[in-house]
């Protein structure tokens, strides 16, 4: 636990990591040595009862070494190291600079090593999930709402009531101007011409969304980050998000797809090295629900990535089009090379899982131009 293997478990601890690092071991155990050698001090006897009953609840329970029951301990400990680095700094067989300078090297290589193991957990996808990063942003995306947006969230993740949910959620946010509801109690309307916000819980019903989303108006679907529950296996998306703005689009189509689907806009750009490909769609009905939008990235070498999602991102349903209405999505690619303006190109295109069939690109015409369409990059 001190100095070979610590808690393996991710939200207490950098798994496996001990208490001290490797160049800590040695100043640690000299620290032991001199507390035993000496253990009729009351300040050694202290320290030694101090771990040896602290230590008790991980050395009695499954799971050993287990930093959360052992955390009475860290006080202590954390002394043994200091008595040996003062041993050494007092070694009077060593010159001064060297026993000295021994030290502060010691210290400042411990320091870089935990420093560097720290923020490599910090940075680590496993911790987010462990420590609920996913409410953390709900919450901020309710903090940023605009005063004018009816905002709705589903009492699933906040129930006041019965303090239900994620705490973290109340606790990072005013929840004054939102709404909570419950899919079975239905929602109250928002204004005329008002933009609103909806958070959902993917698996619940979802059949009330269309009715709040304003048309003619543009829905922006965003899907939240993952999350994943102590007892659960699998990662999925905490929320959706679903917003509307009222208004019309005097935009013309970039393509249309056999006259049933049109990609409205589509943009790319980059939030560090991954690639954001945003994708604005209109349908003026309801369409096939085995519609699938597809993206490929492509460079001189094949395609470089892909992302098969029916229009919308998968969480627009087939019969919830309506005339006016554009749907925006956004696909993200990550572990690609820096984008190359002259080489690299983004196809968008739109099949039939069902058939297996492309739907042919239209001219204004409705004559078929090709099976994809090319998002032209300015340099």
């Amino acid at each position: 636990m001190f100095l070979w293997r610590g808690d393996s478990i991710m939200r207490h601890n950098p798994p496996g990591r001990p208490v001290f690092d490797w160049l800590l071991a040695v100043p640690f155990l000299l620290g032991l040595v001199w507390c035993v050698r000496h253990w009729r001090r009351a300040g050694a006897m202290i320290l030694l009862l101090w771990t040896a009953v602290m230590l008790m609840p991980t050395i009695l329970a499954e799971d050993a070494p287990h930093f959360l029951r052992v955390v009475g301990v860290l006080p202590a400990v954390l002394i043994f190291p200091a008595i040996g680095l003062a041993q050494i700094w007092r070694w009077e067989r060593l010159p001064v600079w060297l026993r000295q300078g021994g030290v502060m090297a010691l210290l400042a290589g411990s320091l870089l090593i935990t420093f560097q193991d720290y923020v490599n957990y910090g940075r680590d996808p496993e911790t987010a999930l462990m420590f609920e990063a996913a409410a953390v942003e709900l919450a901020e995306e309710l903090q940023a709402e605009g005063g004018d947006t009816a905002v709705y969230l589903d009492r699933w993740f906040w129930d006041e009531p019965s303090q239900r949910g994620w705490p973290s959620i109340p606790y990072l946010t005013d929840l004054d101007n939102v709404q909570f509801y419950r899919p079975e109690t239905g929602l109250p309307p928002a204004a005329p011409g008002q933009p609103v916000s909806i958070y959902v819980w993917r698996f619940g019903d979802l059949s009330f969304v269309p009715d709040l989303m304003p048309a003619p108006g543009v829905v922006d679907v965003k899907t939240g980050p993952l999350a994943r529950g102590d007892l659960e296996t699998e990662s999925y998306p905490l929320y959706v998000r679903y917003q509307g703005l009222p208004g019309l689009s005097g935009r013309e189509s970039a393509a249309n797809f056999g006259g049933v689907i049109r990609l409205e806009e589509a943009a790319l750009s980059f939030d560090g090295d991954d690639w954001l490909v945003d994708l604005s769609w209109a349908a003026d009905t309801a369409v096939d629900p085995h519609l699938v939008a597809f993206v490929h990235l492509v460079g001189p070498e094949g395609i470089l990535a892909q992302s098969d999602l029916p229009p919308g991102g998968g969480h627009w349903l087939p019969d919830w089009w309506q005339p006016g209405q554009i749907v925006r999505e956004q696909r993200r690619f990550g572990g690609i090379r820096p984008y190359n303006p002259q080489q690299d190109l983004i196809r968008i295109g739109v099949y039939n899982a069902q058939t297996g069939q492309n739907l042919p690109l239209l001219d204004e015409s409705g004559a078929a131009i090709g099976e994809f369409y090319i998002l032209e990059m300015e340099n």
